[in-house]
């Protein structure tokens, strides 16, 4: 493997002796895309947990000697600064492990490690159902994104040509977990009521003596709510089959933390403060083919990752940051130094900072001024502007010729 130039120089900076306890959370900063990932493997072959965030950070993982600012934080917040050749010096080959390891509690895939169910929960799928699977690089890289996404509670889609097990992926890491999980394949005929429940006859007959029989319709709560109230992993295959609208009614569920409004029903609130809290371990995933295959809808801003490079919903499926890198001929949410995303921290609002900005930049405080609209013709005898951008003249009505209705 050829290691990147900024992770392979050693440097003159000692750190603290020792690493931090295996399971420990690091927080890795400062490296581009690629030199992100090698950090990670770094990290995972001690048993520590990559992450990208400062929060909950045991220890922070640098590119080189640290700025004065970086010994700063880590003064600070008393994590521990490490560089990448405090890893490599302690790895020996007999310290390499495999790439799947399950033990009694816990699974690791790769760098990343879940907690393992205990045995006999429902609606987990079967190991017989991944008796001949094949463990490929491009399998494992998909089931990692699934570990990621299971260990940080995020929603995770998986995107990628017909039968490249897409869906098997989600399934296998929920097996070895002993994790329960619910499959629905979506298409155009797909609506809301599939996922959040919709009212179905009521097939229960009346007791014997029973002055009150059992109403005729009866409410069939949906495979999210359900999961979300049992913790299960629900697993959206064909995601962008079905029609944007009907998959809008998920955007509270793909929210940290989820959340979900039962309108359809009497308005049960699922989440924070509402009515049915969510389980801990419910997770949603979704599988889609590229939007250039045949019936694909182009997913809404909502349903996309933010890390992700926006896709538009309009009719012209043409996202805006492309739009804009056509005339600036720069792709706006692409790193120019490193070629990776950039992720939209926050929108400015307030016309103080936006006018800081402006004047820092150079740029005009107040927007163009807009010409009016013309206006109707007064006059009979005016000459106006057709579409054709041909100059007729409009005659008034009494130099109009006289018409008999009856001689057509």
């Amino acid at each position: 493997m050829n290691v990147p130039t900024q992770l392979a120089a050693r440097d003159e900076y000692e750190t603290d002796a020792g690493l931090p306890p295996a399971g420990s959370r690091v927080w890795i900063s400062g490296f581009s895309r690629h030199e992100h990932e090698e950090a990670a493997r770094l990290l995972g072959l001690h048993g520590l947990k990559p992450t990208a965030f400062a929060n909950g950070a045991d220890a922070m993982l640098v590119p080189g000697p640290p700025s004065a600012e970086g010994l700063a934080e880590a003064e600070r917040t008393g994590r521990r600064l490490l560089v990448p050749d405090d890893l490599r010096t302690t790895v020996h080959a007999s310290q390499r492990r495999t790439a799947v390891e399950v033990s009694a509690d816990t699974v690791r895939i790769l760098d990343v490690t879940l907690p393992r169910r205990p045995a006999g929960g429902s609606r987990v799928p079967p190991a017989e159902q991944f008796a001949h699977l094949c463990l490929d690089p491009l399998f494992l890289k998909a089931a990692r994104s699934v570990a990621i996404a299971a260990a940080a509670g995020l929603p995770c889609a998986l995107e990628g040509e017909t039968a490249v097990a897409k869906s098997t992926a989600v399934l296998w890491v929920a097996s070895l977990c002993r994790q329960g999980a619910v499959r629905l394949n979506l298409n155009g005929q797909s609506d809301a009521g599939e996922l959040v429940g919709r009212f179905v006859p009521n097939g229960q007959a009346a007791e014997p003596g029973d002055h009150h029989p059992p109403a005729a319709w009866r409410f069939w709560e949906g495979i999210v709510p359900d999961a979300m109230r049992h913790g299960h992993w629900v697993v959206l295959d064909e995601i962008n089959l079905a029609e944007p609208q009907v998959l809008e009614r998920l955007n509270p569920v793909l929210e940290s933390p989820p959340s979900l409004v039962l309108a359809e029903n009497r308005g049960e609130r699922f989440g924070p403060d509402g009515d049915v809290p969510v389980a801990d371990s419910f997770r949603i995933f979704a599988t889609m083919n590229p939007a250039e295959y045949a019936g694909r809808s182009v997913l809404t801003e909502g349903c996309c990752d933010a890390n992700q490079k926006p896709r538009s919903h309009d009719t012209s499926r043409i996202a805006w940051a492309k739009l804009m890198a056509r005339v600036g001929e720069e792709f706006p949410l692409e790193c120019p130094a490193c070629g990776g995303d950039i992720r939209l921290i926050a929108f400015i609002t307030e016309p103080g900072p936006i006018r800081k900005i402006l004047t820092h930049l150079g740029e005009p405080l107040e927007p163009p001024p807009v010409s009016p609209a013309r206006g109707p013709p007064t006059d009979w005898g005016e000459l106006v502007q057709v579409h054709d951008d041909r100059d007729v003249f409009q005659a008034s009505p009494d130099e109009l010729p006289a018409v008999d209705i009856h001689s057509l």
